[in-house]
């Protein structure tokens, strides 16, 4: 019984691992494309004033 008990935690285990990874990288790719969205054409305003 505790076998079993121990295989189940561990499968459960593993797929809360593979589900956050995958939101993880998920989450990764949507940032990408915001920057990419609010930087095109203008530099960064640390950047563009350098004195501030």
């Amino acid at each position: 019984m505790d076998l079993a008990v121990h295989l189940i935690l561990g499968l459960a285990a593993l797929v809360a691992v593979i589900f956050a990874l995958r939101a993880t990288f998920e989450f990764c790719a949507q940032i990408d494309r915001i920057a990419a969205t609010l930087n095109t054409g203008r530099s960064s305003a640390i950047i563009a004033t350098p004195g501030y």
